[in-house]
């Protein structure tokens, strides 16, 4: 007997900000536009408001949700606790409606294993095991059992990179013949130069009374492991050393987990003037953030990808990062990267970017060209690859 639905794909973080969010929008524009022909069930759990990722979904939902072909269906529930609709809920509509395949982009929302159906679920990193001191209490309690459950029931795991792989594998062995690394793309439609970058940051400048049209960007949900009070230090010392009386610094994202101390340092700097917090902001605003920043600073700690990278760069604006972490390996030779945890040494990238327009000018062109080896369709077509081997 046929099945009604080949592919059932969780879409719950369609309107969600952050990396979950543009992947999964990506996710679903794709499977659109290059496998419209198999019959996909959308399942989808509302989740509420309560946390600052959460808050403009419908503003998001608005921006991202694509016309579905006429075959596909649709199904929302509302459940407010994640684990009681992977426990309950999603068994329950997977055993209804029978698809033939399961697949899930946050980590560890499986079913328990059913005989009609196989699982693609996709890890992006292991940081509430790895580095429990980055998360929330809550996040790393049952993250061993959640993150097994995923190793145990999923057939195939995608996650994003090599790092990402090495550390799956370093807490969990048996996930070895499972793993398929398939790295994030960029949406170049939406990343690329602006035709005329200087105006652009004038216009954002006065629209959000910036201090300088000529401002650093960094975007991120505010969280410890993001290393923003390290680079705000490092960038103080960068004003001081060089006198620098034109830029500024935007940080756009939302609030997240003990971010009190950074607002505390930025006024103890004497930076208040000079550090602007845009909190949330649609999509297309973001790019058009990434367009006219002098330069993006992504100083993390610990990442799985680094998406914000690539963006950047495929916008000809230079990228500042990271060395470590996944954030060395996404950058590749085209950013000035530093050691996270050397304050000094980033003061000096800042110093040395915010002086020198030779190698600012190397930076965007390097950026350019490398972004182009990641294309979210190209990302697509291989998960879609991946599905073919395990349902034909």
């Amino acid at each position: 007997m046929n099945t009604p639905f080949d592919i059932a794909f969780d879409i719950s973080f369609l309107p969600t900000t952050g990396g979950f969010g543009t992947h999964t929008a990506q996710s679903l524009k794709n499977f659109i536009r290059f496998d419209a022909q198999r019959n996909y069930l959308l399942l989808e759990n509302h989740i509420p408001p309560s946390i600052p990722q959460y808050q403009n979904q419908a503003e998001n939902r608005k921006a991202r949700w694509q016309p579905l072909p006429e075959q596909w269906r649709h199904v929302q529930t509302s459940r407010h606790s994640r684990i009681a609709w992977m426990l309950w809920d999603l068994p329950r509509l997977l055993q209804e409606l029978k698809p033939r395949l399961f697949h899930s982009l946050d980590n560890v929302t499986v079913p328990r294993r059913l005989e009609f159906c196989q699982t693609v679920s996709m890890i992006h990193d292991m940081i509430p095991i790895s580095h429990p001191q980055y998360c929330r209490r809550r996040d790393t309690l049952a993250a061993k059992w959640l993150f097994g459950r995923t190793v145990k029931y999923s057939d195939k795991i995608i996650t994003v990179s090599q790092y990402s792989a090495n550390q799956i594998l370093r807490y969990f062995p048996t996930a070895e013949d499972k793993l398929v690394v398939i790295e994030d793309g960029v949406d170049h439609d939406r990343f690329s130069p602006a035709p005329n970058r200087d105006a652009l940051a004038s216009d954002l400048a006065q629209k959000y009374q910036l201090y300088s049209p000529v401002f650093w960007l960094i975007v991120t949900t505010l969280s410890p492991r993001r290393n923003l009070n390290r680079f705000l230090r490092a960038y103080a010392t960068h004003i001081k050393a060089t006198q620098d009386r034109e830029s500024c610094l935007v940080i756009a994202g939302c609030r997240g987990w003990k971010d009190h101390d950074s607002f505390q340092l930025i006024q103890s700097l004497n930076l208040s003037h000079r550090v602007h917090f845009l909190d949330f902001l649609p999509d297309d605003e973001l790019v058009r953030l990434f367009q006219s920043a002098y330069a993006l600073a992504q100083p993390s700690l610990l990442e799985g990808f680094g998406l914000t990278v690539l963006e950047a760069m495929a916008c000809g604006t230079p990228v500042l990062c990271s060395s470590t972490t996944a954030l060395g390996e996404t950058a590749g030779d085209a950013a000035l990267k530093v050691d996270p945890e050397n304050e000094s040494a980033l003061a000096r990238a800042i110093i040395t970017l915010g002086q020198d327009p030779t190698l600012h000018k190397e930076l965007s062109a390097k950026g350019l060209t490398h972004a182009q080896q990641y294309r979210w369709d190209e990302t697509t077509k291989r998960v879609i690859a991946l599905f073919d081997q395990m349902i034909r």
